[in-house]
């Protein structure tokens, strides 16, 4: 009987039963976070910082079971940083920045910016992030998130980025009118990415909610209608190939 590859939903399932000690510190934290995030706390960021420092970079070398439990702490505490840093980054501060949408999302990818250098984020860069004007926001939030999933071997990269923390982050930039912002990472993720055969259901959900997040959200927004309809009807991939995208990553 020949046996298939585990998909990474699969492979997220079963790390549910993974007992390492960091793990289990994970998931206690994230309890409480949530709990706090609902409440309006403001101890959500204690949380956040603690979850941070207990999380690795991904690493090549770990069992594929503790690899996927890994990578899902990492989803779910990067979506919950992302969801915080957008409620209570302060409107006002559209005043400070670039209100329009101007603002360049294929930015460098290394997040050098934001890192000590070996892919770990500085415990006070977070709140000095959420100093920045939006145009400038955007792009360290981005370079932030692609440190987190990119092995610290390689230069971060698009690629490693999983959908549920892009739809967080293109939200985000949503939120704040930052639409051309929020289409180049979806088109440079969709590019390097996206476009690629999809490993397990939850992969494609992902991609089917990034999608439709640029076919109602993103390009109404800019009222790029005639993209907006190529999305929605499944067309990117040819919409993309037209545009040219660089394949900057």
């Amino acid at each position: 009987m020949t046996m298939s590859n585990p998909s990474r939903s699969s492979s997220r399932s079963s790390s549910a039963n993974i007992n390492s000690e960091p793990l289990r510190s994970l998931r206690n934290l994230y309890r409480q976070a949530a709990r706090a995030f609902l409440s309006r706390s403001p101890s959500v960021a204690t949380y956040l910082e603690k979850a941070f420092a207990l999380l690795p970079a991904p690493d090549d070398h770990d069992s594929a079971r503790e690899s996927a439990a890994l990578e899902q702490q990492r989803i779910k505490w990067d979506v919950l940083r992302l969801t915080w840093e957008a409620s209570i980054y302060p409107t006002h501060g559209l005043v400070n920045g670039c209100a329009n949408g101007k603002g360049k999302g294929k930015e460098r990818e290394n997040g050098h910016g934001i890192s000590n250098g070996d892919g770990k984020v500085e415990a006070h860069a977070d709140m000095d992030l959420l100093a920045l004007p939006p145009a400038t926001l955007l792009p360290a939030l981005h370079a932030r998130s692609l440190v987190l999933f990119t092995p610290s071997t390689l230069k971060a990269s698009s690629s490693h980025l999983p959908a549920e923390v892009l739809l967080a982050l293109v939200l985000f930039a949503v939120k704040l009118g930052m639409y051309p912002v929020a289409r180049d990472w979806v088109e440079l993720w969709w590019v390097v990415r996206g476009s690629a055969d999809p490993e397990g259901e939850d992969e494609i959900k992902g991609r089917r909610k990034i999608r439709d997040t640029m076919a109602l959200r993103v390009l109404p927004g800019m009222r790029d209608w005639e993209s907006a309809r190529g999305w929605a009807e499944g067309e990117q991939d040819l919409e993309l190939q037209e545009a040219s995208v660089p394949l900057n990553h």
